[in-house]
């Protein structure tokens, strides 16, 4: 019995190998020289659009490319795992151990997206001007307003690249409800309420022929008049930064002097006790964990998301 559950889990660990080189070497979309994206089939799949999300938000027009490649790396990944551990610990033991790299990719990968989100926030009003700029130009027309958008916001890297993305498929599209996954899209990987205003007006010009050009002027004064707000708001929240960042290593110090000091131990003790036992050992590595969550938590919340409330 226990040999054939050790074939059947083979064979489906070679499954998995085989998928996880077809999805990386033939992914399911294909950019031509031209740089022209083709219509995926949607997909139910929770996780999978999940995943397909993030990807645009990190990667705009080669998304869908980097995701099968990546689902394909992670499938060996795990499988590698599975095989390094499973010859010395139980097998189920070893399914989730080899869950832990992947948990660990995963929240790189939202940590990536959030930074590139932060970044892509601060965009908002050289990108508004501009497409409101192009959209008066060519009046009103709003595909090619987007596509002379993209020449001139060389400033606005991150969402240049999700307008190009935006462009290049709404040029394909056939029916409103395609339209409205695509605007959503742009709106998702920028993910700020400004993004989700200017998807909205996009969305409103090309569906009703409407003018939208006042809706992109007042999305533009209330950019400007947060801008404002935020910058005072940084400036509070940076002096609050630099005391924690210079008041942490003082007070750690501060408890190595207290330590010594107050309980008569040379500096070598003090070192052998917190190096050399296992009491010593695990509080250093809570207080190293801690001091890193504390860092993390610093460099997440130092610099947020340019947003209109």
């Amino acid at each position: 019995m226990l040999d054939i559950l050790n074939i059947a889990v083979s064979w489906v660990l070679y499954l998995f190998m085989l998928m996880a080189v077809y999805m990386i070497f033939f992914p399911l979309m294909d950019i031509t020289k031209y740089h022209e994206i083709r219509m995926l089939p949607k997909s139910n799949n929770l996780i999978y659009r999940h995943l397909r999300n993030l990807y645009i938000s990190l990667y705009g027009e080669t998304a869908e490319v980097k995701l099968h490649r990546g689902i394909g790396m992670s499938f060996i990944v795990y499988i590698l795992c599975i095989v390094l551990f499973g010859r010395s610990i139980h097998i189920s033991s070893s399914l989730l151990v080899a869950s832990i790299p992947i948990v660990f990719m995963y929240c790189m990968l939202r940590v990536r997206v959030y930074s590139k989100q932060v970044e892509g926030s601060y965009e908002g009003i050289s990108y508004t001007a501009e497409l409101l700029n192009q959209y008066q130009i060519h009046n009103q027309n709003m595909i090619e307003a987007l596509a002379q958008c993209i020449r001139y916001i060389d400033n606005c890297p991150n969402v240049q690249s999700q307008t190009y993305r935006l462009s290049m498929k709404l040029k394909l599209y056939t029916r409103d409800d395609d339209m409205r996954q695509m605007v959503d899209e742009f709106a998702n990987a920028i993910n700020t309420h400004w993004a989700d205003m200017i998807s909205n007006s996009i969305f409103l010009s090309l569906t009703t022929g409407q003018d939208v050009t006042k809706s992109l002027e007042d999305i533009l004064i209330e950019l400007k008049r947060i801008k404002l707000v935020h910058e005072k708001s940084y400036q509070n929240t940076s002096e609050g930064f630099l005391i924690i960042k210079y008041i942490l290593p003082i007070l750690y110090i501060g408890s190595v002097y207290m330590g010594i000091h107050y309980f008569n131990l040379s500096m070598k003790q003090y070192i052998n006790y917190q190096f050399s036992t296992p009491l010593g050992l695990k509080m250093f590595a809570i207080n190293l964990l801690l001091f890193g969550i504390n860092i993390l938590l610093m460099m997440i919340f130092k610099r947020r998301k340019f947003d209109i409330k």
